[in-house]
């Protein structure tokens, strides 16, 4: 039977090739045992012939300018095409930013004080337009902002009722 399956949120370690930075991407991967006959000099002039080879745990690939260079899950190197890098991963530390502005409008939800217009406030401040419901983000603020004016309406259509 055909299932679908979601691929679980990993945050990985990943530089871009550039054609002039390899010294940082063989930090980062390490430099393969087949390289170390040759002299740094030399090396970089064969990656300038050939190519950049990247040793995967499936074998060699080569890795053209643009790719960028990924650790997996269990630290093995392997290229992966910018296409699919932007359509597989995010920034991670845009997402803490992202994380940061939930919060506060987590924190303004939980103040007992707090009325929808300070919560709309605030949410603004944090960078939340309350009109692109296609960011995660702003769908879940816009959510929570909304919870809390219909709370705070039906709190004030109850005190009117117990006045009246």
């Amino acid at each position: 039977m055909v299932k679908k399956y979601r691929k679980l949120p990993v945050v990985i370690e990943a530089v871009e090739w550039t054609g002039n930075n390899l010294r940082e991407v063989i930090d980062f991967v390490g430099l393969h045992p087949f390289a170390e006959k040759w002299t740094w000099e030399e090396y970089e002039k064969v990656v300038k012939t050939d190519g950049l080879k990247i040793f995967t745990l499936e074998g060699s690939h080569m890795a053209t300018i643009g790719d960028f260079i990924i650790k997996g899950v269990h630290g093995e190197p392997y290229p992966c095409k910018p296409d699919i890098f932007a359509k597989t991963y995010e920034d991670a530390d845009a997402e803490s930013a992202q994380a940061a502005k939930y919060r506060a409008c987590v924190e303004a939800l939980n103040a007992d004080s707090m009325r929808p217009t300070e919560v709309r406030k605030i949410m603004e401040r944090e960078g939340f337009v309350i009109d692109n419901l296609d960011d995660r983000w702003q769908k879940f603020a816009f959510t929570l902002y909304t919870m809390l004016a219909e709370s705070a309406s039906e709190a004030g259509s109850a005190l009117a009722g117990l006045e009246g």
